[in-house]
């Protein structure tokens, strides 16, 4: 009784503790729920300021545009002003030299009578040439203006010329009186009628300021110049007002002339330079046009420039936009893919609490439903024995007199045995540390007084075996001689007869296969299973343990070895541990013998994927069994089933391969034809089995060959007998003698 309460404030504590594990994680649950939603909060807020500096992106793209055409359009309206006033000046220009022309001509027409005529040339012939010479000259140097002022580029000088060159070429020497005189002298031999050459008194047009601006501003920095020509122009036009008559008519007066007018315009300006015309240079003013195209490709090429500029300045706006665009997608989609993984761990811890919450409700049902079949049987314990009282009160009053043998002592009344073999009574470590220090014999017949082990212990031979058994093969190899056994499902005193049969584990010289089975349907799973394993403990290379379809979670859970480890054990964590053991057990083993050869032990049959000795030895089997494949075949498979039928269907019934086994809902029913080649491709004599009832505990299967061999290809062992309490069959192994 005092045990009792012990494990019950046990449980309470346990209970207490589950509890406040509970409360723990639904508070990490409420805290993960905030953090979640300050993500999304976050998130929102990034969202947010990403769309702000996209906006301000674009606000900025924007004005800039519009500056840039600001700037377009105020160039293109200053170009128009410049070529409108150019226009104008020029068309004003050409106006009055137009007037100013026709007054020189009304002058020149003029006749005068102060004019000596030369004996030996005719007047009128020289004033007519004259006047055609001077109309010719005026028109020379007013076209030159004209295509100088029609170029909006000015001209540059280069190589340091001096202020009046024209267009980059070199000032001519300045001439003396003497020699000039002496080049006029030349001039007039070569022409019928001697003229005068016109000097105007004003820098040349090639040597107006040099300024960066265009247009309007440039015409109004250089209009003084313009004027100062235009009255240059207007000078000359009057001076020729006096007509013909004013001209030297003697080679003399002619020298005297030209020097009087050459002192007086060196007196008036210290440079006076003839005013050269493109047509006045030699190869018939091919210079100047060569200097306007040279402009005109300096002016090209500087516009080049800048639309390459332009073009380069865009590209690389376009460049770095895009570049900004990748970095803010690529930070984008590495913040994405971080929540996404921040995501995924909350949402497995997530799980993971949901699933221990359901674990932990389901062992509480587990441990309420155990507590309530608890207090059933001591209820039934009470009535027991409160109805033992009464009837021995009974016989006391009523059959006690009348007894002929007194001293026959009355039966004892049944009773549960609740000893529990602790530990320290299982597993003695003052012995020697060489073997396993394990009382097979007592933990035997604590088992059939029905006894049960303290939790410890029966979780202390859990783990001992499933260590042994992890570092086996999955086919083992044994030799013999050896005994092998079919399916025991939970029936212990059975087992217990047959192992008395065959001699003690301790004093035998055989090995000890067992083919799986060894839980479920029986009343005894726990002791069977218990004792196999401290016995594999105790004696790893004498007793090997295959594993059967009962032998996983799916089936066990299904069928009553859960509920007998609840019940007589009250754990759930007992119930795991036995599972992670079956998961460790091997699936096949080949016994060696001389005369008989190899023999392939299993629990269920060959499968498809099971060809040779060596796919059964790659399986993977630490995991529950799958629903097909090769380790499904080897626990769940059948050898087809022996029919009435005709001599005709029976060869048909032979070259079977593989048929899909419906009676077990998995897996296949194997024929004559694979088993046959499994056996010969891989030099077995037979193959041994059980996983099927058998009612004289056995069945050799000869598949009705003609003639019959000496050893069957296939054998079924059932070790269980009368199955359920209700199949009155017998239990077999079998023997394998060296």
């Amino acid at each position: 009784m005092q045990k009792t309460e012990e494990e019950r404030m046990g449980v309470l504590k346990d209970l207490h503790k589950k509890k406040s594990s509970r409360i723990e994680l639904k508070r990490q649950f409420t805290k993960k729920e905030e953090l979640k939603k300050a993500e999304e909060s976050l998130m929102v807020q990034e969202r947010t300021l990403i769309e702000e500096q996209k906006n301000a992106f674009l606000q900025e793209q924007k004005l800039r545009d519009e500056e840039e055409h600001k700037i377009r359009e105020e160039a293109k309206r200053r170009r128009e002003n410049r070529k409108k006033t150019l226009e104008e000046v020029i068309l004003r220009n050409m106006e009055e030299r137009k007037r100013q022309k026709e007054e020189s001509h009304i002058i020149l027409q003029t006749p005068t009578s102060d004019i000596t005529p030369d004996p030996n040339k005719s007047s009128t012939h020289d004033t007519e040439e004259d006047e055609k010479w001077f109309l010719e000259d005026l028109k020379k140097k007013f076209v030159l203006y004209e295509d100088i002022r029609s170029s909006s580029v000015p001209r540059r000088r280069k190589d340091g010329n001096k202020k009046g060159s024209l267009s980059g070429t070199n000032t001519p020497e300045k001439t003396s009186p003497r020699k000039k005189s002496s080049d006029t002298r030349k001039h007039t031999s070569s022409r019928s009628r001697p003229r005068t050459e016109i000097s105007i008194p004003i820098e040349p047009i090639s040597s107006l300021q040099q300024s960066p601006l265009d247009g309007e501003e440039f015409i109004t920095s250089n209009i003084e110049q313009v004027n100062e020509f235009a009255e240059s122009l207007d000078d000359h036009s009057q001076r020729t007002e006096k007509g013909p008559q004013s001209l030297p008519t003697t080679p003399r007066a002619r020298e005297e002339a030209e020097e009087e007018e050459t002192s007086t315009s060196h007196e008036e300006t210290p440079r006076v330079e003839p005013f050269e015309t493109p047509r006045d240079k030699t190869d018939g003013g091919e210079g100047d046009d060569v200097e306007l195209e040279r402009l005109l490709e300096l002016r090209a090429e500087r516009r080049r420039k800048h639309e390459e500029e332009l073009r380069r300045l865009e590209i690389e706006s376009e460049e770095n936009l895009r570049q900004r665009r990748e970095s803010r997608a690529k930070r984008t989609a590495e913040n994405t893919a971080k929540r996404m993984e921040r995501r995924k761990v909350f949402e497995k811890q997530l799980m993971d609490s949901q699933l221990h919450q359901s674990q932990m409700d389901l062992y509480e049902d587990q441990l309420r439903a155990a507590r309530e079949i608890q207090a059933q049987a001591q209820l039934k314990i009470k009535l027991a024995r409160e109805k033992w009282d009464l009837d021995m009160k009974i016989a006391e009053t009523n059959y006690l007199p009348g007894r002929k043998v007194k001293d026959l002592p009355f039966p004892v009344p049944l009773r549960m045995n609740t000893d529990r073999m602790l530990l320290d009574q299982v597993y003695d470590s003052t012995k020697d540390t060489n073997k396993p220090a394990i009382d097979i014999s007592s933990l035997k017949d604590h088992f059939l007084k029905e006894g049960r082990l303290d939790l410890d212990a029966a979780s202390f031979i859990v783990r001992k075996a499933t260590k042994i058994l992890k570092q086996e093969e999955s086919l083992l190899r044994i030799s013999a001689p050896c005994y092998v056994f079919g399916d025991l499902h939970g029936q212990y005193y059975d087992l217990c007869r047959m192992l008395d049969l065959c001699g003690r584990i301790e004093d035998s010289t055989f090995n000890f296969l067992f083919l799986g089975d060894y839980v479920d349907r029986g009343l005894f799973s726990m002791e069977v299973i218990l004792y196999l394993l401290a016995c594999k403990i105790r004696w790893p290379e004498r007793v090997y343990l295959l594993r059967g379809n009962h032998e996983c979670r799916s089936i066990s859970a299904y069928y009553s070895f859960k509920l007998e480890c609840l019940t007589k054990y009250r754990s759930l964590d007992l119930y795991n541990n036995f599972m992670q053991c079956f998961d460790c057990l091997p699936v096949g083993a080949v016994v060696s013998g001389k005369e008989l050869g190899d023999i392939l032990c299993v629990h269920g049959g060959i499968g498809p994927s099971t060809r040779t000795l060596n796919d059964i030895g790659s399986i993977y089997r630490f995991n529950e069994p799958p629903e097909s494949g090769a380790l499904c075949d080897l626990l769940w498979s059948d050898p087809v089933e022996e029919e009435p039928m005709d001599e005709d269907q029976v060869s048909e019934w032979q070259d079977i391969t593989f048929l899909s086994n419906s009676a077990r809902g998995c897996s296949f029913v194997f024929g004559l034809n694979s088993l046959n080649q499994f056996l010969q491709v891989n030099k077995l004599t037979c193959l041994v089995r059980a996983h099927s009832a058998q009612k004289y505990g056995y069945l050799e299967h000869r598949f009705r060959e003609v003639p019959q061999r000496k050893h069957p290809p296939c054998i079924t062992l059932f070790s269980a007998p009368n199955y359920c309490d209700r199949y009155e069959n017998l239990a077999g192994f079998m023997k394998i003698t060296d």
